[in-house]
């Protein structure tokens, strides 16, 4: 015995349907392309609904406006929270700036002239005809600010992220593929 009505398929189908479909993707890339207005006054459910026939393959337009409601709310809600944690990010790098240089007293790679180089020399292949003595050798802005071990790791570094990328890129193909 049953003490409460289990919902049916149809529905089921229904919700899953318009959760995957090409239509709330339509609808939510139109809501944050401003095409279609964040303000329910601006642009009455029905009048959305009429702007997208894929909207009427999920469901009708009994279902729309809830679905149009639910879907401006998320927007506007992911909007508040970018720009709220924008807001505080930048309070905290007032508060905290990130410091120029790194426990080893060394300025930091990340963001420097010297990595912008490093990494313009290992897309011309330097770093495959020149030992990294050589590579280090080759601009004053390597060895100005850091020396050649650190220099070095850094080199080896790069290399082994472009093949993580690398690899990670074609297993993501070959996923999307199968």
């Amino acid at each position: 015995m049953r003490l409460f009505k289990m919902p049916t398929e149809e529905k089921k189908d229904d919700k899953k349907e318009w959760k995957n479909s090409k239509g709330k993707e339509l609808l939510l890339k139109g809501l944050r392309d401003g095409s279609i207005p964040l303000d329910g006054k601006d642009m009455p459910p029905k009048e959305v609904y009429t702007l997208r026939p894929e909207f009427a393959d999920y469901g009708g337009y009994k279902n729309f406006p809830s679905r149009l409601r639910s879907a401006r709310k998320t927007i506007i809600e992911k909007n508040d929270r970018a720009s709220s944690d924008l807001a505080a990010f930048t309070h905290d790098r007032l508060l905290y700036p990130e410091a120029p240089h790194n426990y080893r007293g060394e300025p930091r790679w990340d963001g420097s002239d010297a990595e912008r180089f490093l990494k313009q020399d290992i897309d011309d292949g330097k770093h495959d005809i020149m030992t990294p003595q050589e590579l280090y050798n080759s601009r004053a802005v390597y060895h100005q600010n850091y020396p050649l071990y650190v220099f070095r790791g850094h080199i080896y570094q790069e290399v082994k992220r472009r093949k993580f990328l690398n690899q990670y890129g074609a297993l993501k193909r070959k996923k999307n593929n199968a």
